[in-house]
């Protein structure tokens, strides 16, 4: 369906996601005061102890493979900056206001976990993948009362913010890789585009991809919430991957292009790389931990001890690891045989 509608055109979407967008955000801003109103103001006690040995965090296997989860939430950054010469100031400006953003998200993210550990106790959030955060909006609900009307809004607006980033992020990718590769790294078939600019053989083949992709996991699934574990762990895996390659690209700038003119320039040559080699090694770091599966799951696994309605740890390694290697090694396949093409066509020429 989601392909469907990005091929004839998402624009009456945009109307109805502007809206359920906005209406998402007064959630969580809402969500937060009315939590700390019910603490502080009507005087209730709070569902979990706000104390340091609390916030304290546990250095395990789970701890890392979440800030995966964490860092995905700046994916897209890289893709605004397309946007610089529209601001005021320049890439001055445009760095200051990612770092403002960033902060604000950041504040608001800290703020929201707070109020979420001051309403709603832990049991009801472990492992709670497929109805966490109905069940949040639900406890603190139920302070006024309202909380069977509260759960059909907060899932209506969830509706449509979903199905609104669904069509987006169908569309998007494939339109923008698209129209950035040189003609003839995948033939004419897929790069083949409408009047609109919608590579549509592209985006049927993509979704018969993902279709697999979903289907595959699904098979040894233990449960929805397990299994949306797994799916959050790919995504956020994955969409590290760009990021990779910018930090990679961006050392390497500054160790042999230090001197090409720029408008904006990250400290000096050796503070740039620091930083970078930084960046880079802690994406790595995290990149690992989330795609290989704790230990102790896999030696459970082994030792039929695993148990049940935990996803199997050895077959979502295999996926993950295969997955990115199979896509990649494609991918560089078909850049191989552009390059050997055009070699052979300018030698041609020369002759």
């Amino acid at each position: 369906m989601s392909t469907y509608v990005s091929i004839k055109g998402v624009d009456w979407l945009s109307k109805v996601t502007n809206v359920a967008g906005v209406a998402k955000i007064l959630l969580g801003i809402i969500f937060i005061v009315l939590a700390f109103f019910v603490i502080f103001g009507l005087g209730k006690a709070p569902a979990q102890a706000i104390d340091l040995a609390a916030v304290k965090p546990k250095f395990n296997w789970t701890f890392f493979m979440t800030m995966a989860w964490v860092l995905q939430a700046v994916g897209g950054a890289e893709s605004i900056g397309v946007y610089v010469k529209d601001i005021k100031g320049g890439n001055k400006a445009f760095v200051k206001t990612i770092i403002l953003s960033t902060v604000i998200i950041g504040g608001i993210y800290v703020l929201g976990c707070i109020a979420i550990g001051l309403i709603v106790p832990a049991e009801v959030l472990q492992n709670n993948y497929s109805n966490g955060i109905f069940d949040v909006f639900a406890t603190l609900a139920a302070n006024f009362g309202i909380s069977g009307v509260v759960s059909r809004f907060v899932g209506l607006i969830m509706l449509f913010c979903n199905i609104g980033s669904l069509v987006i992020w169908t569309a998007a990718p494939v339109k923008v890789f698209f129209s950035e590769i040189p003609d003839g790294i995948f033939g004419s078939w897929v790069a083949k585009t409408d009047e609109k600019g919608n590579p549509y053989n592209a985006l049927i083949a993509q979704a018969f991809v993902v279709s697999v992709l979903l289907i595959i996991p699904a098979l040894g699934v233990g449960s929805m919430d397990s299994f949306l574990q797994t799916l959050i762990n790919m995504t956020a895996s994955t969409a590290l991957i760009p990021m990779l390659f910018f930090f990679v690209a961006y050392i390497v700038l500054r160790w042999k292009k230090d001197d090409m003119e720029r408008d904006f320039r990250l400290g000096s040559r050796k503070a740039g790389m620091a930083i970078g080699v930084l960046l880079l090694c802690v994406f790595i770091f995290v990149f690992f931990m989330s795609t290989v599966p704790e230990p102790s799951l896999i030696a459970a696994q082994l030792n039929g001890t695993l148990e049940e309605g935990v996803t199997k740890p050895i077959t979502t390694l295999l996926y993950n690891v295969g997955g990115l290697v199979a896509f990649l090694g494609f991918a560089l396949v078909c850049w191989n045989r552009y390059e050997k093409k055009q070699a052979i066509e300018a030698k041609a020429v020369r002759e």
